[in-house]
């Protein structure tokens, strides 16, 4: 029967809030990705987005020493607003953080794993960190919001906007405060990434190209052109040097950051890319489409590896867990499905 799931925001019932992960997982490699399986997988209402964070708990305590482990979770989007959060350890019910007033485009997290923003349709965008009280909504004025990102230190947010400009904001103090706008575009701006050093912001937009922006000064370092497309999803390199961006053109790009020059073109999916992440380790992309299927490509030279191809509807979320041991996929028929290592 369904379970009560508690909330900061509201109550709501949800059927198998329980997941099962095994504990002994290895690290997902281009060495070993062929053997890729499920490990768990469940279903909820018109999923938008997912993404991995982590927690730290006290698991023990003796003799005035304490032992503190982290523990993966996934955050949820839905078309209602919903965002859920699944912490992957055993007999830990799945939480519902915060609910937008209408359909969340995107979400976004430090790599500690908190706190987490979201972007949605109702023209805000919220900012917390999970099961501590603390979080706060903005409110751009410009729209709706397509996407927003945090920086490394979780001290500035960057929402990416409507009209077609990106709003950089100090959520360092509670409430926010709006420092800069970023105005470049021409059409709609649909997602924004921050560099691992959070010096280089890049934006990816309706106008067909991807701009570089210096986060200090504000000011415009890149136009990349190239894509025959509106431009959907933007990700940076772990190390930083090179930008994937993902289009309704059907394909992958891969950028010199410090270049601007386009390094390759990844094509092998029939209709929009709608999502992109880089292995932990970089040495691995993929990419996630409407036709889907989700792809994962070698780094540097850009070979397919492996595909991911029965999911029989729109696939519109993909993401590693932080120690990349895991990997889940969100697609329009609801599933949310928990990849790893099969041995």
């Amino acid at each position: 029967s369904p379970v009560t799931i508690a909330s900061e925001a509201t109550e709501r019932e949800f059927p198998d809030p329980f997941l099962s992960i095994d504990e002994d997982r290895q690290v997902i490699e281009i060495e070993n990705v062929n053997n890729i399986g499920l490990q768990d997988s469940f279903t909820i209402q018109s999923p938008t987005d997912l993404y991995f964070s982590s927690f730290k708990q006290l698991v023990t305590a003796q003799n005035n020493g304490e032992i503190i482990r982290s523990f993966n979770q996934l955050a949820t989007a839905q078309s209602n607003g919903q965002i859920i959060l699944w912490p992957l350890k055993p007999r830990t019910m799945p939480k519902l953080i915060f609910r937008h007033a209408d359909w969340v485009y995107k979400l976004d997290a430090t790599q500690s794993g908190s706190p987490l923003a979201s972007a949605s349709k109702d023209g805000s965008v919220w900012f917390g960190s999970p099961g501590s009280g603390y979080h706060f909504q903005l409110q751009p004025s410009r729209g709706e919001v397509g996407s927003a990102a945090l920086t490394p230190d979780s001290k500035l947010l960057a929402a990416a906007l409507q009209d077609g400009s990106v709003q950089l904001w100090d959520v360092d103090t509670f409430g926010g405060e709006l420092l800069d706008t970023l105005d470049g575009h021409t059409a709609w701006v649909w997602d924004v990434a921050f560099s691992p050093d959070g010096r280089t912001l890049a934006s990816a937009s309706e106008d067909r190209t991807v701009r570089l922006w210096d986060v200090e000064s504000g000011l415009s370092i890149k136009e990349l052109r190239g894509h025959r497309g509106l431009v959907w999803r933007v990700a940076f390199s772990p190390d930083g040097a090179t930008l994937a961006s993902g289009s309704w053109d059907n394909t992958v790009k891969v950028w010199d950051v410090a270049s601007g020059e386009e390094i390759m073109t990844l094509k092998g999916h029939s209709s929009s890319v709608n999502d992109l992440a880089f292995s932990p380790d970089g040495t691995m992309l993929v990419s996630a489409s409407s036709d889907g299927s989700v792809i994962f490509w070698e780094s540097e030279s850009g070979e397919e590896l492996f595909a991911l191809e029965d999911f029989g509807s729109p696939v519109r979320g993909v993401d590693f867990s932080l120690d990349g041991t895991l990997f889940a996929t969100i697609s329009d028929d609801g599933r949310v499905i928990i990849w790893g290592i099969v041995p």
